[in-house]
């Protein structure tokens, strides 16, 4: 009951207690006294004139990264009679059973996500807020991770060498670091022994021969999951005789015979032709074989 003074037609009360039924009146007062009082406004339920927002739409994620993404989702169908004063951006990782609150002031639909982690897998939801409070949160987003696109950012080259018995290292490089690589030599697995080595460092790999010789000669191939390089090794030698013992002069007694042996390097394997005083050998029966020191 209010006994105060009031001169006007109006009054407001700031006073009400949210979910209390109540019952208002007025009477008339004058000189003479006061009035029969006014018929009952009714009884009503003192509540906020406004209610909280609906669910807003369902983040989408675009431009991920490994370390960022950019939220955008659309505003609530109701805003509860007020207008919207921000929105409360929430993430977690795929698995947690919590969400943790990344903004509380964001005033528009859009929010810029940092600090994200390459690999993970992340949730990402917004609520909206007005004069009435906190509204229902939105969906979850899909389920968003970065993984890097591998690819061979150097390829196994073709090479040609000019001698042997050298060594020999054949590289290709992948746009990450960490990774292994196999090696096959002619569709056969190159494996590491006293000749062949693997060396990775970071995002280079190498596969080194040692003593290169015409057996060594054909296509290498490296291989990561689905993606491969690869490149030719030739031996372009030459020939050349090596060290021998031969004199300009043999004699053989009658009924005799002999083997002559001229060492020789050459690669690819070349043809060999015997002569005899500038002609073909006399007796076709006489054995010849060829052999090379590659």
């Amino acid at each position: 009951m209010n006994r105060d003074l009031h001169t006007k037609t109006s009054m407001t009360f700031d006073d009400l207690i949210e979910g209390t039924e109540y019952d208002f009146r007025v009477c008339a007062e004058n000189k003479a006294g006061v009035g029969k009082p006014s018929a009952s406004c009714g009884q009503f339920v003192a509540k906020d004139p406004f209610s909280t927002p609906g669910k807003p739409g369902t983040p989408d994620v675009n431009d991920l990264t490994a370390e960022s993404c950019r939220l955008t989702w659309s505003a609530p169908d109701s805003d509860g009679g007020s207008h919207i004063t921000n929105y409360i951006v929430e993430m977690r990782e795929v698995g947690d059973s919590k969400f943790r609150v990344l903004d509380s002031t964001c005033k528009v639909c859009e929010y810029q996500v940092t600090r994200l982690r390459e690999g993970v897998s992340y949730e990402f939801r917004v609520t909206a807020e007005n004069k009435a409070g906190q509204g229902p949160p939105s969906n979850p987003s899909e389920q968003a991770k970065y993984t890097e696109a591998i690819r061979f950012t150097k390829e196994l080259e073709d090479m040609t060498i000019k001698e042997v018995g050298i060594t020999v290292t054949l590289v290709c490089e992948l746009s990450k670091e960490g990774l292994k690589v196999d090696w096959y030599k002619d569709n056969k697995k190159v494996r590491r022994d006293e000749k062949r080595d693997f060396v990775d460092d970071r995002k280079t790999h190498k596969l080194v021969i040692d003593n290169v010789d015409s057996e060594d000669v054909g296509m290498y191939r490296a291989e990561y999951m689905l993606l491969s390089t690869q490149g030719k090794l030739s031996v372009q030698v030459a020939p050349s005789f090596g060290k021998h013992s031969l004199k300009e002069k043999l004699v053989l007694k009658v009924g005799g015979h002999a083997v002559l042996e001229l060492p020789f390097t050459a690669s690819p394997k070349p043809s060999v032709t015997w002569t005899y005083n500038g002609g073909r050998m006399p007796d076709s029966r006489r054995s010849m074989r060829m052999s090379s020191i590659t």
